[in-house]
């Protein structure tokens, strides 16, 4: 009988192992950090793939991720019952205690596990746009996230209007935690300046909830390009995590654009609504500027 137990512990324990390793995930060649998909239940389309050199696809090395938002293909969390991207009603906020939120969103995303961090570090990633790509505004779309744990997103790297802006929230407070003359949403690069080649992004960040000590500052292709100083984060010690990919919110607020109906339906037909791929590379994470490039070094 004991050893019967402990087989089928064995076995259960072996089975949450593969479960595990289907859903997180690192590439040495590509990130430092581990990796699952977001929201991807009942998703058609795949979170993410990782494609190689070798076969003709756009990566610095040996791989690459690719992400391809296909048309409301949304998914929903696989952790909780409540939370979904589908649905054509948008919901600006989330509660898990009323159970509503999300919905008008589709997105093609991995999340990072939690870290912990003493507040400053850098972040690197590498962002290929093929000539197709086409910006949905007044859809929003994240390529690059920062966030709170149990607080929310602090810095959204999101294409507007064909521009990629740092849209640095702060638990959405925005404008009222910045000081007078700091620009909380600063342009980084046109979208087309980018198409058909990998743009090479560095941020320094220092998270903190004082005014004098937070700081972003943004660097495309080794160039300072923007910088901020302010509150950065709230609840910065119960951790942090980044996010990566395509994420696209209030699906609805574009529909008109392309001449459809604002109440869309989970895999419906794509119409005129556009897919939208890109391809990403060197997201590493590090306490010091020194460690990041020792890391970019060994990717090339």
């Amino acid at each position: 009988m004991l050893e019967s137990w402990i087989m089928k512990q064995l076995l259960a324990i072996i089975i949450l192992g593969l479960i595990w390793s289907q859903n997180v995930f690192a590439v040495m060649d590509v990130t430092n950090l581990k990796w699952k998909p977001s929201l991807d239940k009942g998703k058609k389309g795949k979170s993410y793939e990782i494609v190689k050199a070798e076969d003709g696809e756009p990566v610095i090395g040996k791989k690459s991720f690719k992400f391809v938002a296909i048309p409301f293909d949304c998914g929903a969390s696989r952790y909780n019952n409540w939370y979904t991207d589908c649905g054509h009603v948008y919901q600006s906020s989330y509660s898990e205690k009323f159970k509503i939120g999300g919905g008008d969103r589709v997105r093609s995303e991995i999340s990072t596990d939690n870290f912990k961090t003493s507040g400053e570090f850098w972040v690197s990633f590498s962002i290929f746009v093929p000539e197709d790509y086409v910006t949905i505004s007044p859809t929003s779309v994240s390529m690059f996230q920062i966030w709170e744990t149990n607080a929310g997103t602090n810095l959204m790297i999101e294409d507007m209007n064909g521009y990629l802006v740092a849209k640095q929230l702060v638990l959405g407070r925005r404008t009222d935690k910045y000081p007078k003359g700091q620009n909380p949403w600063p342009k980084l690069i046109k979208i087309n300046d980018m198409k058909g080649k990998w743009t090479h992004f560095k941020i320094h960040t220092r998270q903190s909830d004082k005014m004098n000590k937070g700081f972003y500052k943004y660097y495309i292709n080794e160039k300072l390009i923007a910088e901020y100083k302010g509150v950065t984060s709230d609840k910065r010690k119960e951790g942090m995590f980044l996010k990566a990919g395509i994420y696209q919110t209030g699906i609805s607020f574009s529909m008109d654009k392309w001449k459809m109906s604002k109440e869309w339906k989970p895999r419906q037909d794509a119409g005129n609504f556009p897919t939208q791929t890109i391809y990403m590379d060197n997201i590493f994470y590090a306490k010091k500027k020194s460690k990041l490039i020792k890391l970019l070094n060994k990717a090339k």
